[in-house]
């Protein structure tokens, strides 16, 4: 596994401007990035670095190219937290369908991979009664990544169950579709009132490797970051936490996964956090090599 391919989310930055986040995820000697495909969304550390790709101009878009010429590697998150993919309501599904081939269009123009979502099922429908919507959506995300030569990653957390979003990935079954698995987020597929339990935390790892090992090179991307032991609070630095690294990195390993890494931290102190990840995961990395 090529410790260059692990990167870090723009994310990490919230509080400073795009240009800002880019510079200092070079000077920490990241060569992968991950792109916010929206901008104007936060946190709790603050407002998040990122842009709307339908909107700039062709003068902006090629500031970003240049500024992201030093990494080798570049992977983006498409909108999420206000566009559902699944909607009730045309309209809305349409402005949130072309802003995520938006940022499919920016990471095909960024000389990037793989562009990241999240999908949904419409308020108080099940899962089930909105499936075939999904596996649709991501199909017609597939045909247009696949046109321009990258792929679209569909984020764990939904569904949650392990189950269900191990099915979902199959079911979408496009060869430019795959899973993209963000660890903390797994944590949803653990029933309340076990977490913050060591039964909760077996559990919550066994999942993990459950989704790595069944959905082996349909796994085309990675969110790392730790979740915290006493209130099960996730995008902390890697190494804080319950998550089981090693354990993750040697089936990582034995599946042969070649795709890119990202940090997603929310941290106050975050190069200190972000480095301290850094170096943890690329020891792990060492280690399940030897």
């Amino acid at each position: 596994m090529n410790v260059s391919k692990v990167g870090a989310s723009i994310a990490c930055f919230a509080g400073y401007s795009l240009e800002k986040a880019i510079e200092k995820l070079s000077d920490m000697g990241f060569q992968t990035l991950e792109f916010l495909g929206f901008d104007g969304a936060r946190h709790s550390i603050g407002i998040l670095p990122g842009f709307w790709f339908g909107k700039l101009t062709s003068i902006e878009k090629e500031n970003i190219k240049h500024a992201v010429s030093p990494f080798q590697n570049i992977s983006i998150h498409a909108p999420f937290m206000s566009e559902p993919l699944i909607s009730y309501n045309d309209e809305i599904q349409k402005v949130a369908l072309r802003q995520v081939k938006d940022s499919i269009d920016a990471i095909a123009y960024l000389g990037g991979s793989v562009t990241v979502i999240h999908v949904n099922s419409k308020p108080f429908f099940t899962l089930y009664e909105c499936w075939d919507e999904i596996v649709d959506v991501c199909r017609e995300l597939g045909d247009y990544a696949a046109e321009r030569k990258v792929s679209v990653a569909v984020e764990t957390g939904f569904p949650a169950g392990v189950e269900d979003y191990i099915k979902l990935i199959r079911s979408i079954n496009h060869q430019a579709v795959g899973a993209a698995i963000d660890v903390g987020h797994v944590t949803s597929s653990v029933a309340v009132d076990l977490r913050r339990t060591t039964a909760g935390v077996q559990k919550f790892n066994d999942n993990l490797i459950e989704i790595i090992s069944t959905l082996g090179d349909k796994v085309f991307h990675f969110h790392l970051h730790d979740v915290r032991a006493r209130d099960w609070r996730d995008h902390r630095a890697a190494g804080t936490g319950v998550i089981d690294f090693p354990r993750i990195f040697a089936c990582l390993m034995d599946s042969g996964y070649n795709h890119l890494m990202a940090f997603e931290l929310e941290e106050e102190n975050k190069e200190e956090a972000l480095l301290q990840s850094k170096k943890h995961i690329e020891d792990t990395i060492a280690a399940a090599a030897s």
